[in-house]
């Protein structure tokens, strides 16, 4: 261990010992293989030194929802809102696809373990959650309309999808990047693996496609009923997401929509969400949100038809 990491261990009096921030920090450095020197050594142990207090605090003050030690851990709140949250808000006024206003279902609802949703994906430090949002959206349309599901191309829609709004790593909206895969299709997760990172477009064979996509309204109702067809693509605010582990979340305040995931669950007091930051963070990659206090997920949610 870098003897300067070891002199802050010694004189920071914290929550915890410095034996215990220490062996916790090892062990974290290890599990999420991240290596750091000099200042920056210094400085990632200071961020996470806190998210380990803040972790307890919480956690002891008996909340609703749970906190954990992730991957996150060492990264500031802007550090992680600028790597990890990338979704443009639709412009509302120019939707020109059809909306749709329905009653709430009864039952529950959940996608999960029926063949609808690939394992749970990685989009790295690029801020392509659009489209992870979007291939799930398309994938969860293959299984209703075929039976079958394959894993699609989120990086296809990072490299090509430009012209259509989209950003890249820098961000992107879920139907600009339907509208790409209508008039251009999507190629598979092997054929065009992702990369975490902006590129060119390069040739490639669809092996799905999309002939349209709703804009979904009616609030919770309108959101529960459409998810009784398939997985929705929808926006939320993720911003206070980072330390998620388990339990049901509530955001506070307004919500300002900045990250793009997969609605595949409908409970009566919470929603379940498909993420992409690996499945070592949060209930094995997926979140509960509280219906009362949901982040915004009834604000943008929209599907595609295949």
């Amino acid at each position: 261990m870098n003897c300067l990491l070891i002199s802050v261990f010694a004189v920071v009096t914290t929550a915890f010992t410095s034996v215990e921030y220490e062996s916790e920090f090892k062990a974290f450095l290890t599990t999420y293989n991240k290596v750091y020197e000099g200042d920056e050594l210094t400085y990632r142990f200071g961020i996470f030194k806190a998210s380990m207090d803040e972790v307890t605090r919480h956690n002891e003050a008996n909340n609703e929802w749970i906190k954990g030690i992730n991957e996150f851990s060492d990264l500031t709140e802007a550090e992680f809102s600028r790597i990890y949250l990338g979704y443009i808000h639709r412009p509302r006024k120019l939707s020109i696809e059809p909306v749709v206003e329905v009653d709430a279902p009864t039952e529950d609802i959940d996608w999960r373990g029926k063949g609808a949703l690939t394992p749970i994906k990685n989009q790295g430090q690029c801020g392509s959650c659009w489209a992870f949002s979007a291939t799930g959206g398309l994938e969860g349309a293959q299984f209703v309309s075929a039976g079958k599901i394959q894993s699609l191309s989120e990086q296809t829609l990072v490299d090509c999808s430009g012209s259509y709004g989209n950003k890249g790593c820098n961000g992107g909206l879920m139907d600009n990047a339907f509208k790409y895969v209508k008039a251009k299709g999507i190629a598979g997760e092997t054929a065009y693996p992702y990369t975490g990172k902006d590129g060119s477009c390069k040739q490639y064979t669809s092996v799905q496609g999309c002939s349209s996509f709703t804009d979904v309204t009616g609030g919770s109702s309108g959101l529960a009923k459409a998810l009784g067809g398939q997985p929705i693509s929808v926006a939320v605010d993720a911003s206070k997401w980072s330390s998620y582990k388990s339990g049901v979340f509530s955001c506070s305040g307004r919500p300002s929509l900045d990250h793009g995931v997969l609605l595949v669950a409908s409970f009566d007091d919470y929603w379940v969400i498909k993420n992409s930051w690996g499945p070592s963070w949060g209930m094995k990659g997926f979140i509960q949100l509280s219906k009362t206090k949901d982040c915004g997920v009834t604000q943008d949610p929209s599907y595609p038809t295949v």
